[in-house]
């Protein structure tokens, strides 16, 4: 996949074509896919991924045509990568686990963005999805815990209390990473009404994310924009953040 993003010296080197084992192609999330309360279409990665983690360059060699596939994206990167980096194209794909962490996968994952001047936040139930950098993501024990914590990293009640922790560019703000966390808020409780409610505003706020229509040609600032602007006039928008509210002030006083 070729973005206008791609920077120096992989922007200008050729598409990397071949044949690989189809249980290698990986749907990928990126920050670019998600958008409140909706997954957009995946991206597709090769990921030397088998038996519930990543494989190592011997285990890797068992596959020919990902062997192949590997082996000539591996003398790409070390013809091109930077003169301080030794380290292997496997062991770049999981740097500091960043790959293996994720296998094997829960049944209920939350992601978030990890910059831009608004959060966006989903829940993912495909176990096949891996998730890029440009996310961060955690485990959820239930379904109705994963959409208790889309709404809350979803509100601007969250967002107003993170942008001062956050690192500042020159539009403003910019990476959220783990500052969502600085802010207490508590853990999911079924028997808990508020976060029941929660849990509920989430499903219809998934509902109604789903049915608005995204052209083609709008890019994933224009979707989540249209995406907010509809939950708003459905008047879930509010609804979230009164909960939310209310989740903050019990633990503030």
């Amino acid at each position: 996949h070729r973005t206008t993003q791609e920077k120096a010296p992989w922007k200008s080197l050729p598409d990397l074509h071949g044949h690989v084992e189809r249980q290698f192609v990986f749907p990928v999330h990126l920050g670019s896919t998600v958008t409140p309360y909706r997954l957009l279409e995946p991206w597709k990665a090769v990921l030397p991924v088998a038996g519930g983690g990543v494989l190592s360059d011997e285990g890797i060699d068992a596959y020919p045509d990902l062997s192949a596939r590997w082996g000539a994206a591996e003398a790409i990167w070390q013809a091109h990568r930077s003169d301080s980096t030794k380290i292997s194209l496997t062991e770049q794909v999981d740097w500091q686990g960043k790959l293996g962490k994720q296998f094997p996968v829960p049944t209920y994952r939350v992601v978030y963005t990890k910059s831009g001047t608004k959060l966006a936040a989903a829940t993912v139930t495909d176990q096949r999805q891996a998730i890029d950098h440009k996310l961060y993501w955690a485990p959820a024990a239930t379904l109705a815990e994963a959409r208790y914590l889309t709404v809350i990293f979803n509100s601007t009640a969250l967002l107003t209390r993170v942008q001062g922790l956050q690192s500042r560019g020159q539009f403003g703000a910019r990476d959220f990473d783990t500052y969502v966390f600085a802010v207490p808020f508590p853990e999911y409780d079924s028997s808990n009404a508020t976060h029941v409610a929660i849990v509920a505003a989430a499903e219809r706020a998934e509902e109604v994310a789903a049915r608005v229509p995204l052209p083609e040609s709008a890019g994933f600032q224009r979707a989540r924009k249209l995406i907010r602007e509809a939950l708003a006039a459905e008047g879930i928008g509010a609804e979230v953040e009164a909960h939310v509210e209310e989740l903050f002030s019990t633990l503030t006083g």
